[in-house]
């Protein structure tokens, strides 16, 4: 016993050994991936703050609401203070002092000026009229923020329902394969009391092939929308992603009844921006006019002034007062009044577009709505009367009655009207969503299931 000492601490050291290098290199247990869980209402709510479409979008209306108060800037009175120490020499040149005895032939001056300087426009429509325009700015800014909210939620439940329409569909070939190896096995039971042929062991297994083929692919599909869904919310793509399906009833068929064009009006981002368009435009085809008013800008000063910083201080001060009124601009003024006419209509035209548009979409989205509910309940239909014909194919090849081609058949039937249902009710999901983006606010698919 004493001779197997050694290589007992041997073994064991080498287990230490093996256990911290998997500690270093594989990380702990607390390091172990992320599990997310998922629904729909869960991953929209996190679109916001997760999506970096719409943080840069955000960051840009920030922008234009600096832009806002620059140009507000430009309306409030600009306040400056400047000290200045100047040292001038100016020589005496011309006139009746230049080359007399005792004068100078140039002379030395310093002065030390402290001011505080003040500027402020009472009257000036222009720069007025370029703050509001740029507060418009700022609101169709946030506009094309809400309209980039909708667009990301909208692909975040496209790639939330094809994720949950893929794992179906990955569950309706492991469905099958099951039914295929029952079959195989059938099959060679039959095969071995003489009631079958080779044949038909052999058209099972590749049916059996076949579906285990198809099952590998699917997979991949599965991972491929995994990714996008993780892409899309900012999640650690090694992260284990599951998602909750959300559950079909007829509330998306009330609440579409329910919706009217004028409440997608007031709600759609769109088509608020292209209104709030037309509002700026007209606003600035009357700040035209007002570039024929006169400015009135008003300046002061007021400080001291001394030969040197350390010297006398002597109080000054100035007050100005200046008007300037346009009178020949070369036609500018009235070059800007045609260009804002051509834009207001032109904007007039692109509302009553969207709005035609708009109505377009909500009566072909109520429509689809319906036809896809109704389709789901012919799909499962379907899917009832090919388990039935399965089910009577199997007995009357189980009784030897018939060989297994009608229960491939059927096998292949129920397959296809599984996935007829799973089809279904991806698109009816999506019919929902078609609604909810043109409703304006694709968040609410997620209260009517």
């Amino acid at each position: 016993m004493d001779s197997l000492e050694p290589f007992a601490a041997m073994k064991s050291t080498s287990f230490l050994l093996g256990l911290l290098l998997a500690v270093l290199f594989q990380g702990t247990p607390a390091q172990a991936r992320q599990s997310v869980e998922l629904d729909l209402a869960g991953a929209l709510a996190r679109a916001r703050d997760a999506n970096f479409a719409i943080l840069m979008e955000r960051e840009n209306v920030e922008s234009l609401r600096q832009s806002a108060r620059r140009a507000r800037a430009q309306l409030l009175p600009q306040v400056t203070a400047s000290a200045t120490q100047s040292r001038a020499m100016q020589p005496n040149v011309g006139g009746f002092t230049e080359n007399l005895p005792g004068v100078p032939d140039r002379r030395f001056t310093n002065r030390f000026d402290a001011l505080l300087r003040a500027r402020l426009s009472t009257l000036d429509a222009t720069r007025l009229a370029d703050y509001r325009v740029a507060r418009y700015d700022e609101e169709l800014a946030a506009f094309d923020l809400e309209s980039t909210v909708q667009d990301i939620l909208e692909a975040i439940a496209d790639a939330f329902f094809t994720h949950v329409r893929n794992l179906a569909r990955l569950d309706v070939i492991a469905a099958n394969i099951e039914r295929d190896r029952a079959l195989l096995e059938l099959s060679e039971n039959q095969f071995e009391a003489g009631v079958a042929t080779p044949i038909d062991v052999t058209r099972a297994e590749v049916q059996l092939s076949q579906n285990e083929l198809a099952l590998l692919q699917q997979e991949t599909l599965v991972f491929e929308s995994e990714l996008r869904i993780k892409r899309i919310l900012n999640i650690e793509l090694g992260a284990e992603l599951s998602v909750v399906p959300p559950p079909l009833s007829e509330a998306a068929l009330d609440s579409a009844r329910a919706l009217g064009l004028q409440a997608v009006l007031r709600d759609n981002a769109e088509y608020q921006r292209a209104t709030r368009t037309l509002e700026r435009n007209e606003y600035a085809r009357r700040a035209t006019n007002w570039e024929r008013l006169p400015n009135l800008e008003l300046t002061g000063e007021w400080g001291y002034a001394s030969r040197s910083l350390t010297g006398d201080m002597r109080e000054q001060w100035r007050i100005q007062a200046g008007v300037s009124v346009p009178i020949f601009e070369g036609f500018r003024i009235q070059a800007n009044q045609l260009q804002a006419d051509a834009a207001i209509r032109r904007q007039e035209f692109a509302v009553a577009s969207l709005e035609s548009e708009l109505d377009a979409d909500l009566r072909l989205a109520r429509q689809d709505l319906r036809s896809r509910f109704s389709q789901i309940n012919i799909a499962r239909k379907q899917l009832e009367l090919s388990e039935r014909e399965l089910e009577l194919a199997r007995t009357r090849f189980g009784e030897g009655v018939a060989d297994n081609r009608d229960v491939v058949s059927a096998q292949a039937n129920v397959a296809a009207a599984e996935d007829g249902v799973v089809e279904a009710e991806y698109f009816y999901n999506r019919a929902r969503l078609r609604l909810a983006r043109v409703s304006g606010d694709v968040a609410r698919i997620a209260g009517n299931n």
